[in-house]
């Protein structure tokens, strides 16, 4: 198997036929074809199983001069799936990120789906609008809680006037009613907030047939108000719905098993475990733009991968509140579920015993319905007191078994230990006389096979330096799956990131076998580094650190292979920019792609100022890929340092990671669309 980049596409043998702006590419054996667009008309003939994707993209950049990547990689999945690829099952889209989300949870995923549009535009925004729309559904579900009877959580509606088969009619038809009334809401809402909807489709999914509505235009919105107001206000809907509908139709029947549906639609909603109102409601909390910004285009990863308790210290309130009501939810579901059993118990016996054929099974669809839901959170309470219990318990022992297997060396040959140091680029910087100080204030140690070195949600105190041995680094998940992440081969440097700031260890990095390890305190390399006399070139020594840091902790950029990392850092130039200090204007010919190391930058398009890029961000992207002058001017906000990277690098780290890529094309894209409609609304304004 070979991830998208090492692979080598070899097509099956066919013949490529030109169709006006399309290709049609035919197989013979099987007779088949497929029409692709005419630009992929260049990758398609290097696709002979001679070429890496990596090296194929770096052909076409050196003739057309760029590239676009999604259609690339478009083009590769469509044809592995269609069968016109004699290798295709050697290629690996992804890899599938195990986290509190792979949780199996309760949920309906479509049967079927039918596309019935693709967009609506309004015109601008009426962000005045939307906010008295959400404003009063939200006040409106708040007063409508009180129609809600205690008897709404044994969900009556199951078994409608001593008939099941009534209740999951009921439903079925409420459901798809209330679904598809919420949809269209959340198109409004939509239109108010971003002037646009996308996506919209009728789907079947088992228990309702209604018309649905993508959410993919916010990401157009930045506001964490007004995106928290719209996930908000479409979560709770479902009451003023059925609230209005008997408010103006007050003889209709079942008001309290309406409202109990309408209850458990909302709870399904707000569901923590996947990619919810509640997951994207608290993401859109996050204290970083780039993130929100881009989430639309990011892997599908949950909300802990952004939110961990041992990666994000600033963020451990959001987690616990997460972890908090993902308790309450799970618990509250639980009990919804236990008392519906209970409620339902003794009918469900009776219609087995005495009903007719069509009750029975219909009563057997919702007795399971029933104890699936309670089963499916008894689990995930169990998951989140592993999380928040025995998960804690356990680096108290992994802790207690780093003591035990290991023991200080005191007698060693200090020169040998400094020709290995000398060896690592982080202590070049260094000379002899320092390298004898450092080793001699530091201590080695011997750890045991299996014998913890590091422990994640340790505070970083030391970096190490592994002299002999073999480490492994794994990830304890949230589900309490241990990832392998990488080995650790003699003679290498790790835990570095502790000379840069306390944070906690994202990692364990475990002896596969007796090693010699020595442990450098952080604070000795934090004073050199500020001790001019003993660093031959103090500036390149912190600019290292900088970036070190920079790719440890950015959202964007962490999952970044080691071989991307080094080329940014050995080919990547630090600039520094002081406070209204341009980087570049607005139609400068496209040199170079920055990374946002520390400060702040905002985006000024024809005078506006458009967006504000923070720490961890990138610019620059737009005329790389599109081969054009630059579409706005930046200037830096406060003091703030940027890594530079030429053309010729840029395109050469996007031919190594396709993923990484396919997001900076995305958000270039993003960004272009943003400038016109800015520069069209300043167009009309001048007017």
């Amino acid at each position: 198997m070979a991830r998208i980049e090492k692979f080598q596409p070899q097509l099956k043998p066919g013949k490529l036929i030109p169709q006006g702006e399309r290709i049609v590419f035919e197989i013979e054996n099987p007779v088949d074809q497929v029409v692709l667009p005419l630009e992929t008309v260049d990758f398609l003939l290097l696709c002979n199983g001679e070429h890496t994707v990596g090296e194929i993209i770096e052909r076409l950049y050196h003739r057309k001069g760029a590239i676009q990547f999604k259609t690339i990689y478009k083009t590769l999945i469509y044809l592995r799936d269609r069968g016109f690829l004699e290798n295709g099952e050697e290629l690996i889209v992804h890899d599938k990120q195990e986290s509190i989300n792979n949780t199996r949870f309760f949920s309906f995923k479509p049967f079927f789906e039918i596309e019935v549009g693709k967009r609506i535009f309004s015109g601008e925004p009426r962000l005045l609008h939307f906010y008295f729309t959400s404003m009063i559904t939200i006040l409106t579900a708040i007063l409508s809680f009180q129609m809600i009877e205690s008897s709404a959580v044994t969900l009556k509606f199951f078994n409608l006037s001593n008939s099941f088969v009534q209740g999951l009619f009921f439903l079925f038809i409420t459901s798809s009613i209330l679904l598809t009334i919420k949809n269209l809401f959340q198109c409004l809402l939509l239109l108010y907030l971003t002037g646009r909807a996308y996506n919209f489709s009728f789907v079947f999914t088992g228990y309702a047939f209604y018309f649905r509505v993508k959410s993919d235009s916010l990401f157009l919105v930045s506001d964490r108000l007004y995106l928290f107001l719209y996930y908000l206000a479409t979560s709770l809907c479902y009451f003023p719905i059925v609230a209005c509908a008997f408010f103006f139709f007050p003889n209709l029947p079942y008001l309290n098993e309406s409202m109990s549906l309408a209850l458990l639609l909302c709870l399904f909603d707000l569901n923590p475990f996947q990619n919810s109102k509640t997951s994207y409601l608290l993401r859109s909390l996050l204290n970083d733009d780039t993130v929100n910004r881009v989430s639309a285009y990011l892997k599908d990863r949950p909300l802990l991968q952004l939110v961990h308790p041992y990666e994000r210290r600033q963020d451990l309130s959001l987690y616990l509140l997460y972890a908090h009501f993902a308790t309450i939810w799970s618990v509250a579901m639980m009990y919804i579920s236990y008392s519906a059993i209970g409620y339902h118990y003794k009918s469900f016996l009776v219609t087995m015993h005495t009903a007719s054929l069509e009750e029975r099974g219909s009563a057997l669809i919702a007795f399971s319905i029933l104890i699936t839901l309670f089963c499916v959170m008894f689990y995930n309470v169990s998951k989140i007191i592993w999380m928040a219990l025995i998960l804690p318990a356990s680096y108290t022992f992994l802790d207690y078994l780093r003591q035990r297997k290991s023991h200080r060396l005191q007698f060693f040959n200090t020169k040998e230990v400094i020709s290995a140091l000398t060896t690592l680029p982080l202590f070049n910087f260094f000379d002899n006389e320092l390298l004898d100080m450092i080793v001699n204030r530091s201590e080695l140690k011997e750890y045991k096979s299996h014998a913890p070195i590091i422990i994640q949600g340790d505070t970083g105190e030391h970096l190490y330096v592994l002299l002999s041995g073999k480490l492994q680094v794994r990830r304890r998940l949230p589900t309490g799956r241990i990832q392998n992440i990488s080995q650790i081969m003699p003679i290498s440097i790790f835990g570095e990131i502790a000379i840069i700031e306390s944070t906690p260890r994202t990692a364990d990095v475990v002896a596969t076998q007796n090693s010699i390890i020595l442990e450098i305190p952080a604070r000795m390399i934090q004073q050199i580094a500020h001790n001019s006399q003993y660093v031959r070139e103090l500036s390149n020594f912190q600019n290292a650190i900088t970036v070190n840091q920079f790719f440890t902790s950015a959202p964007l950029f962490r999952e970044l292979s080691e071989q991307v990392i080094q080329i940014f850092m050995s080919r990547g130039k630090i600039e520094n920019y002081v406070e209204d200090q341009i980087i570049f204007k607005q139609g400068d010919p496209g040199d170079g792609f920055f990374l946002l190391l520390r400060g702040a930058v905002t985006v000024r398009v024809n005078d506006y100022n458009v967006a504000r890029i923070q720490q961890g961000g990138f610019f620059g992207e737009i005329s790389m890929i599109a081969d054009v002058p630059r579409t706005a001017t930046i200037f830096a906000l406060e003091q703030t340092q940027v890594l530079k990277i030429n053309r010729d690098t840029f395109w050469e780290i996007l031919a190594l990671d396709i993923s990484m890529a396919m997001l900076i094309e995305s958000v270039g894209e993003m960004r272009i669309r943003e400038d016109i409609e800015i520069i069209k609304a300043g167009s009309a304004r001048v007017a």
